[in-house]
């Protein structure tokens, strides 16, 4: 009897420690975070471009969604049958701007959504429907350099919103597919980067200009912050690994190659170039990792910082614009 006491005692602490290990982000927030994605990006046709900047703008302005997402939002497809948490996915790191007004954008919401706890988060599901027949340049890279890729995104039915603690941390496309959902093929032409018809630099969505609002003071500093360091950090081939082809094969993948994935970038970025780990160790050339160059590793170091500053201030500028802070 005191046996089957004793292992009692040891459910009720395991039922307990879960209890406590469990996410109590408040329901009522996501709840009407599920009501402001469904507002901000109704159904519309796959190829309007008004709705989608119309959609874009509506998120990145969303004061909600300023207010709640972390800093940095991990973004990717679910793994099928994998639990939630991030090590078991592949995923990318976006600034949650960015993401919001780029990624995010690119989905629509005709509102049907469920939320549950799961996996030491608090899961919001939301229908979703993928804006597919949009011009090349207004996505935030050529999603069909890699068909199965493109064909997730255009099946996936639903987007998982991951919060904890009242922030949401992480977005997956659901592993769940609707193959009813008719493909749009596309074929990538190796192009990563290109020039309208209209002499525009595409994907044009990827630039500073279209991320950050019109007043924002510190646009052209930090356009030209990360020019300098694009071109810089090619002569260490820093895009060859951080770039959307992942090439190392990184599980969570951070991107240099846009002005909108580099944000994301910016503090790690600087850490990276000081302990001198970039680019990662080749050990069939028997090369150690980091930049031998010291003078361009110096050099590097100094306008990543300038970029980080530059990037800090814009940043900090539309989180207190559309808070009403300024």
């Amino acid at each position: 009897m005191k046996g089957n006491c004793t292992a009692c005692v040891l459910a009720l602490m395991w039922v307990a420690a879960g209890v406590i290990a469990e996410d109590s982000t408040d329901l009522a927030m996501v709840e009407k975070v599920a009501t402001e994605l469904a507002a901000a990006a109704p159904i519309a046709k796959a190829d309007d471009k008004a709705a989608y900047a119309a959609t874009s703008r509506n998120l990145a302005d969303s004061k909600l969604l300023t207010q709640i997402c972390a800093e940095n939002i991990l973004w990717g497809g679910q793994t099928a049958g994998k639990n939630l948490k991030f090590e078991e996915h592949n995923l990318n790191k976006f600034d949650n701007r960015a993401w919001r007004g780029m990624y995010l954008a690119t989905f629509m919401f005709p509102g049907a959504h469920m939320v549950k706890r799961e996996d030491g988060f608090t899961v919001l599901t939301m229908d979703v429907q993928f804006r597919n027949m949009l011009d090349a340049g207004e996505y935030p890279y050529p999603f069909w350099h890699s068909q199965k890729k493109w064909e997730a995104y255009q099946q996936a039915k639903h987007l998982l919103f991951l919060f904890q603690n009242d922030k949401l941390v992480a977005a997956y496309r659901s592993a769940e597919r609707d193959t009813a959902r008719a493909v749009l093929p596309r074929t990538f032409d190796g192009i990563w980067h290109w020039t309208g018809k209209d002499g525009k630099e595409e994907p044009h969505v990827t630039l500073y200009a279209n991320i950050l609002s019109r007043d924002n003071p510190h646009l052209a500093n930090l356009d030209a912050a990360y020019r300098k360091l694009e071109l810089t950090a090619r002569q260490s081939n820093c895009a060859s690994c951080h770039s959307p082809e992942n090439k190392s094969g990184m599980k969570l993948l951070t991107m240099i190659s846009y002005p909108n994935q580099a944000l994301a970038m910016r503090r790690t970025l600087v850490k990276e170039l000081e302990a001198n780990t970039m680019p990662p160790e080749d050990k069939e050339k028997k090369v150690p990792a980091g930049i031998h160059d010291k003078a361009l590793q110096t050099q590097l170091i100094d306008i990543a910082k300038k970029f980080s500053d530059e990037a800090n201030k814009a940043l900090s500028f539309e989180k207190q614009r559309v808070t009403g802070s300024l």
